[in-house]
């Protein structure tokens, strides 16, 4: 296949390059192709990198749209512009699929367009524009991006979405709950926390392609697909095992004023169009975040060694 992966300096479209790079013909587009360029070659990947506006010269037969940001406080800083760069990019892959029909288009999603506790969203569908804060423009982008989508019927376009995404490009410095936990792992540091759990959904890499993989292979039918994990789990699980196997020293601390957290119930979304594709997780949210530990923690004894050789 000859894939076009957008964003591919980021978390998620770095680690699709990887995952496809030995069974598909990449072309990757950044708005740095230096940087994407770098990065492929330090991970052994033999790409063209291009700029965005490169991609109505290329014949593709599908394209990944993995442009945007998942970490909270990043999306937060970039307030009403999230609305315009999420639809420019999305009008340019529409754009293409216009003049190659046959082509597919993979636009990453998120569980956001649900709203922030969920209520009374149980399908995409009985998610309206009014369920969102007017404030929350992250999901507002999807949610219209996923609308025009589901107009376009008669092309392959599958919104996949991200309910929480752990790799080890995971940026320890975000302000994003696993990140937090993990930055203070590896830097040996007392985790802080509230004493209030939650509950979160959390996939990896091998998942996320085994769902377009399993799309691709079920005809590629034009629809919204939630990506869940095998199973959900909680902050104060992660912490416990954290603490069981690496030894991650945590405390609660009671807030100094009273916050709103968003509740995530496990798997409350009915949507099970992932599953009439084939698809099932191959693991679970814990599963996903103890993994991604274990490789940070060699990384950082290897680190700790060569700094000692």
């Amino acid at each position: 296949m000859r894939i076009a992966i957008l964003g591919a300096t980021g978390q998620i479209g770095r680690g699709l390059s990887r995952a496809y790079h030995d069974r598909a013909r990449l072309t990757l587009f950044a708005r740095r192709p230096d940087r994407a360029a770098s990065l492929a070659e330090a991970d052994g990947i033999k790409a063209e990198a291009l700029p965005f506006d490169r991609l109505a010269d290329g014949e593709f037969d599908l394209i990944i749209n993995a442009v945007g940001d998942g970490v909270p406080g990043r999306i937060r800083a970039a307030g009403a512009d999230i609305l315009d760069v999420t639809a420019h990019f999305d009008a340019f892959c529409l754009s293409y699929l216009e003049r190659h029909p046959t082509c597919g288009y993979v636009f990453l999603s998120t569980g956001a367009i649900y709203g922030p506790d969920y209520a009374g969203a149980l399908r995409p569908e009985q998610a309206p524009q009014a369920s969102l804060a007017p404030d929350n423009f992250y999901a507002r982008a999807k949610l219209e991006a996923e609308d025009r989508h589901r107009r376009l019927s008669r092309h392959s376009i599958a919104d996949v979405r991200l309910f929480g995404y752990v790799s080890p490009e995971i940026d320890l410095g975000s302000d994003f709950l696993v990140a937090q936990m993990l930055d203070a792992l590896v830097e040996r540091a007392v985790f802080v926390t509230q004493p209030a759990d939650i509950v979160r959904d959390y996939v990896g890499l091998r998942d996320l392609v085994g769902l377009i993989d399993a799309w691709i292979g079920a005809g590629r039918r034009n629809g919204g697909y939630d990506l869940l994990s095998a199973a959900p789990t909680s902050k104060m699980r992660i912490l416990d095992a954290l603490k069981r196997e690496f030894g991650l020293a945590w405390e609660t601390e009671e807030p100094a004023e009273a916050i709103e957290l968003a509740a995530l119930p496990p798997r409350l979304s009915l949507d099970r169009s992932a599953e009439a594709l084939g698809f099932r997780p191959q693991s679970t949210s814990l599963d996903n975040v103890l993994s991604l530990a274990h490789g940070l923690m060699r990384a950082r004894e290897r680190q700790t060694a060569g700094a000692w050789a």
